[in-house]
């Protein structure tokens, strides 16, 4: 309610909303008006449809796969 007391709205081209829900679900919305999107992110997490977490789980093994490789690479100099 803040935000009507201080006359701020959101950017409606900014949203995004995921519907998140078991498929039988899911089939029960049909609200065409909403404008839904296959992954959403909130504060730097991306939530996806089935909350796979895709998005997450690959960024994190490229990170863990780029450190493994830079210790390799040091590998001798710490011995």
């Amino acid at each position: 309610m803040w935000r009507k007391s201080c006359n701020i709205t959101l950017n409606d081209s900014k949203n995004e909303s995921v519907l998140i829900g078991l498929r039988k679900q899911l089939d029960k919305i049909h609200n065409s008006s909403l404008n839904t999107a296959h992954s959403a992110g909130n504060l730097g997490f991306a939530f996806d449809e089935q909350l796979a977490f895709s998005d997450q789980v690959s960024a994190l093994s490229k990170l863990a796969k780029s450190q493994i490789t830079r210790l390799q690479q040091i590998q001798n100099s710490l011995v």
